[in-house]
């Protein structure tokens, strides 16, 4: 019998980079747009997909792994499917073991196969490293030899240190902003201990508050403006969390220039928890039929057992039956809650 071992190397920043991918649709989009030379507006549809995967070993225990980031985007009635991985101490050749795994882990689980053919879709991947060690490449090559011949491909990467604050508003790469301290890191103890200098540190994070703050809302959502702050605070401090007056100051910064308008935030962020609950409530309800159209049971009767109105069961059930007959619950919940329009 196989054991499951969690051996997953998890930071603060992979954390940040994971809650910015959830909740910020439109700097997403910004940051795919300009990574993959993409052109995507905000009628795309991300739809997260799973980045939990577990690999068997030949000792028979199973290795849990997470990817930081897998999503897939339909623009125009294309869907690309998107994996990114976050390196906080720099790039290492090593990481592209890690994305191939990964990769190929996630094209296995969406995989089709045939009586004599397997089909797997590697997704369009990505290396964001924060710190400008290692001299990462702007692209990593990845070949693979077959008894049937040599494919590659490649995939680009983007380092934090490349971009200054102003090249990110440039080229809205709101994405990367919580994590502009990382270019400053060479400063932190000179700011911890020199007041003049810590004033300038006050002055550059006060304006990128500032700067996210001025952003039309076609750019960025007042909810993404306040995750933005947010997490830049928090890595911030995670930085600087041995720096005593650096951590101190940006506790400051929130509390006396951010918390008027991030009361309008937290209510944004009130409204979508309750969408949110809506929508768990709508899964549940999904997931129920699935199960009983497995069962093979009407309309009729999973109305009356579920004491939903039949209108609404039937049009999840026309939905569903495009999975008939294993019903699979996840991709039906997709289809009901993220329809994709023609």
């Amino acid at each position: 019998m196989s054991e499951k071992k969690r051996t997953v190397s998890y930071t603060a920043y992979d954390k940040a980079v994971r809650i910015l991918e959830t909740e910020c649709d439109d700097a997403l989009l910004q940051l795919v747009n300009y990574v993959f030379h993409e052109n995507y507006d905000n009628s795309a549809k991300i739809i997260r997909l799973r980045n939990q995967h577990f690999a068997e070993h030949t000792d028979g225990e199973t290795e849990e792994q997470i990817t930081d980031s897998h999503f897939s985007i339909t623009f125009r009635g294309i869907t690309k499917k998107y994996h990114m991985e976050c390196q906080s101490n720099g790039y290492s050749g090593s990481m592209l073991i890690r994305i191939i795994q990964y990769a190929f882990q996630t094209a296995i689980d969406n995989g089709t196969y045939e009586y004599d053919e397997i089909i797997i879709e590697i997704p369009h991947s990505a290396l964001f490293v924060l710190r400008d060690k290692g001299n990462p490449p702007e692209r990593v090559r990845f070949r693979i030899i077959t008894p049937g011949g040599e494919v590659s491909y490649e995939a680009p990467v983007i380092c934090e240190a490349w971009f200054g604050i102003e090249e990110m508003f440039e080229n809205k790469l709101h994405f990367l902003l919580p994590f502009f301290a990382f270019n400053l890191e060479s400063q932190m103890d000179i700011y911890e201990h020199d007041k003049e200098k810590l004033k300038e540190f006050e002055d550059i994070y006060f304006e990128v508050i500032e700067r996210i703050h001025q952003l039309p809302e076609a750019v960025l959502s007042l909810r993404t403006k306040g995750v933005i702050i947010k997490e830049m605070e928090k890595v911030t401090r995670r930085l600087n969390e041995k720096r005593e007056n650096v951590s101190r100051k940006v506790g400051d910064i929130m509390k006396d220039s951010t918390l008027e308008w991030l009361r309008e935030y937290d209510a944004a962020v009130a409204d979508a928890k309750a969408k949110i609950k809506d929508e768990g409530k709508e899964e549940k309800l999904i997931s129920q039929i699935c199960r009983k159209l497995r069962r093979e049971k009407s309309v009729t009767q999973i109305a009356d057992e579920l004491e939903e109105d039949e209108i609404r069961v039937q049009s999840i059930c026309d939905t569903a039956a495009e999975f008939a007959p294993d019903y699979d619950e996840d991709k039906v919940i997709k289809a009901v809650l993220n329809p994709v329009e023609d």
